[in-house]
């Protein structure tokens, strides 16, 4: 607490606005330390059926970051970086969705990319 009233005076700004301040950047920094990424192969009829628009917008909805691409071999690979309980609540979505269409899922985990700041469609 003495070191948040002693950046107040320094900087001149209010120790109320110093707490909100830290309290954002702990925030940020808790997120990137709970922030995981994973490989998601979907494999059916997963091309041709607007899969990667309705992937990007439930990705969105979950306040991921990554990509959602098709493969040559006719799956489609999104990569989703987020926590894990909004992956995980992702690809069930997804897999409401298209249920039907899905014949696999592959999961794997992978190294996040803290650079990836957005979810977009890759082509």
């Amino acid at each position: 607490m003495l070191w948040m009233q002693l950046d107040a005076v320094q900087t001149g700004n209010k120790p109320l606005e110093c707490r909100v301040i830290l309290l954002d950047a702990l925030s940020h920094i808790e997120a990137q330390m709970n922030t995981i990424a994973k490989q998601i192969i979907f494999i059916g009829r997963v091309q041709g059926v607007g899969f990667r628009f309705t992937a990007f917008d439930i990705a969105n909805r979950h306040q991921l970051t990554g990509y959602v691409r098709n493969l040559m071999d006719g799956s489609v690979e999104m990569i989703a970086q987020g926590s894990p309980g909004d992956i995980s609540d992702c690809v069930r979505d997804i897999k409401e969705t298209y249920g039907h269409s899905i014949t696999e899922t592959r999961i794997d985990e992978i190294p996040p990319d803290p650079s990836c700041q957005n979810f977009k469609i890759t082509f």
